[in-house]
């Protein structure tokens, strides 16, 4: 994932920009780039908590992608935090990667930049865990 977010901007910038409207085409535009790497891809999966923008298998590590259109990418993370997207993988791919991915456009300066950050997503659940374990003690004192 090492500058993917700056490939993705390259890559998008040669796009008409009434095609970049809002944070369904990115998510189109992803799911597009994704199917033609050729990794196992998966686009909008429902599960229990909610539906993960995408969820690929890249050289072996599990991915789990959330998209914001002009929001940010730790709340692209909290997203996936907070609904446990991908957790259903982490048995078999302890190693699984959390991205939040955040698109701005701004076409007053004609630039799209899109800046992502990873976390583990086993961390990332267990610090929804300690969250959750910390309020209901709080709510057992009251």
């Amino acid at each position: 994932m090492e500058g993917f977010a700056q490939h993705l901007e390259d890559f998008a910038f040669g796009l008409a920009h009434e095609n970049l409207q809002n944070e369904a085409c990115f998510r189109i535009l992803l799911q597009s780039l994704f199917l033609q790497m050729g990794s196992p891809t998966q686009s909008e999966k429902s599960t229990l908590g909610g539906r993960a923008d995408h969820e690929i298998k890249v050289d072996g590590r599990m991915y789990v992608i959330e998209v914001k259109f002009n929001r940010s990418a730790d709340e692209a993370l909290r997203q996936i935090r907070d609904h446990q997207y991908g957790r259903e993988h982490l048995a078999a791919e302890p190693d699984t990667l959390a991205v939040g991915l955040n698109v701005r456009l701004d076409r007053t300066r004609k630039e799209l930049p899109l800046m992502s950050k990873t976390a583990r997503l086993a961390d990332l659940l267990a610090e929804r865990t300690a969250e959750s374990d910390g309020a209901y003690r709080h709510l057992g004192q009251g």
